[in-house]
């Protein structure tokens, strides 16, 4: 297979540069850490820790033994074992995931904009796991939990939704351990876990190069089990950190490379993806963009420095829209985001489903940015140009009167291409004895299929039984 397809924007004289400015940015300024813990470790590493104002220093020594010694890969295994994956992927393509975080729910039915349930988030679930090419499920944030429990409420109900591998962002330091513990549920015990992790976590920087106590503790207690830890800086140019697209990654990759610090200070060998997830801002209202032509740009280019500078796996989004319904607009700015990102060398694509800057968990969008993904799969793929694929032999023989329909050259290969799921190859007539149905309406019957379809169970009544009794028992400690 011939990989040709990838796109690059920036020159190695201009990686090395922005690489230089990141080991002095943190060398000389350095990031603030809020965690007695980590400042502890990173001092005794060799870190110029300063305890009273938090501030840690990283000597250039330390930040290349740092990437020297990063894994160049991270294994994440399903909920079932068919769901596995490890990033890189060995076959140079990538692996996508939906939406998470989002506190609004677009309600299919309806053409609502409401507030994020727990039935939405189990809605959303059986919606990403009957979906081919979205590979691992993290979800919705629902607002009728008490907040000391939401994300351990939804991910009891992920996982018992769920065969695919699951992502989440823990919403508090109390929580962190019972999400940790519901995936040992999963994968039959600690030491099962540590060999599958079914679980990865987010940790986030609080922009521009701040780390709060909860997103270092998500690091201090997975780390050590082997849990892959997304490492995401959010910085939005303008803002939080500088407009222009060169200081705003340079900001995200040297807010990552603190994060990589700890992990490998903590647990060398921890499997690790760096998440620069790039927005722009709307300087007219002050607002945030995820799916911006300057915010495109920015994830490009943060994808290609630290897959380069880093050596490790990277994730961004790939798709998601700014405007709020499933429209036009949303279906063309996924598109562009989920190609760029996807040929500048993105190892995950995120986002698929959400609108509105990530606000907003579209159901139909979800389902809508599933028929993109696998359609870029297809492009990404390349080309295979041996003897066979070149039809070498059969054009040799071929005459001017030739046609190739009843070749067993076209019967072997003619069903090798993509067959979409519910986008339209029909002629208008057909279209319209279809019934004339656009691009949302196929989408929305998809939804009644998928919702109208038997629900899965993954795992077993006890697990099950095991689930419930952790999420009682946080209920119990962590609810006042």
């Amino acid at each position: 297979m011939n990989f040709n397809t990838k796109l690059s924007f920036m020159s190695d004289e201009q990686k090395a540069l922005m690489l230089d400015r990141v080991f002095t940015l943190l060398g000389v300024n350095g990031a603030r850490l809020d965690h007695p813990f980590v400042l502890e470790i990173l001092a005794e590493a060799g870190a110029d820790v300063d305890k009273n104002t938090k501030i840690v220093r990283f000597p250039k020594e330390f930040l290349e033994k740092v990437i020297k010694g990063s894994p160049k890969s991270a294994f994440h295994a399903g909920v079932i074992e068919e769901n596995d994956f490890e990033v890189p992927r060995a076959d140079g393509l990538f692996i996508t995931r939906s939406g998470t975080g989002a506190p609004f729910f677009m309600d299919p039915e309806t053409g609502k904009k409401t507030t994020v349930t727990i039935e939405n988030v189990k809605t959303w679930v059986k919606v990403v796991d009957s979906l081919p090419d979205i590979d691992f499920c993290p979800f919705p944030s629902p607002s009728d939990i008490k907040p000391q429990v939401a994300d351990i409420e939804a991910i009891h109900a992920t996982f018992n939704t769920t065969g695919k591998h699951v992502w989440t962002q823990p919403y508090s330091d109390g929580s962190i351990e019972y999400l940790i513990r519901m995936a040992e549920v999963v994968a039959g015990g600690r030491e099962e876990l540590k060999k599958r992790p079914v679980l990865s976590l987010i940790t986030c920087s609080l922009t521009p190069l701040d780390f709060k106590h909860m997103d270092l503790d998500i690091i201090v207690q997975a780390a050590p089990l082997g849990l892959p830890l997304h490492l995401c800086s959010l910085p939005s140019a303008g803002t939080t950190a500088p407009f222009t697209t060169g200081g705003v990654v340079l900001l995200a990759a040297a807010e990552i490379l603190v994060m990589m610090s700890v992990t490998q200070t903590i647990a060398p060998g921890a499997p690790m993806v760096a998440t620069p997830l790039i927005f722009a801002s709307d300087m007219s209202t002050g607002g945030s963009l995820q799916s911006s032509m300057e915010a495109i740009i920015g994830k490009a280019t943060a994808i290609e420095f630290v897959k380069w500078a880093y050596g490790i796996p990277a994730h961004t989004y790939g798709f998601g829209s700014d405007t709020v319904i499933p429209d036009e607009q949303a279906a063309a700015e996924s598109a562009m985001l989920a190609s760029i990102i996807s040929h500048v060398g993105g190892d995950i694509l995120g986002g698929a489903g959400q609108l509105e800057v990530a606000t907003i968990a579209s159901p139909v969008q979800l389902i809508m940015d599933d028929e993109i993904a696998g359609s870029l799969r297809r492009i990404q793929g390349g080309v295979n140009l041996d003897d066979d694929y070149m039809a070498w032999d059969l054009l040799q023989e071929a005459s001017f009167e030739s046609q190739f329909l009843s070749s067993k050259h076209t019967f072997k290969h003619c069903r090798e291409a993509l067959k979409t799921k519910n986008f339209s190859r029909k002629t208008f007539d057909g279209w319209e004895a279809a019934g004339k149905k656009t691009q949302k309406e196929r989408a929305y019957e998809k939804y009644h299929q998928i919702m109208a379809a038997e629900p899965k169970q993954y795992i077993s009544a006890e697990q099950v039984k095991e689930l419930k009794s952790v999420l009682d028992d946080s209920i119990e400690k962590l609810v006042k």
